[in-house]
């Protein structure tokens, strides 16, 4: 809605950091990585915090 996004957004939910971590770490993953990075650009990063009812509008409130 604001400003200008480069392209697209892909999102990967897990049911925990430590488990995004080991998805990354994992051989099967690093065997595709290239695929990934020779035929891409972006970045990849990893949120924490966001549960299953959050609502960003809950953040908003009156001071």
């Amino acid at each position: 809605m604001e400003g200008q996004w480069p392209g697209d957004i892909v999102v990967i939910a897990f049911p925990d950091l430590a488990t995004a971590r080991a998805w990354y770490a994992s051989p099967a993953y690093r065997d595709i990585l290239a695929l990934r990075a020779d035929h891409s650009v972006g970045d990849l990063i990893l949120v924490d915090g966001c549960d299953d009812h959050h609502k960003a509008t809950d953040l908003l409130v009156a001071a």
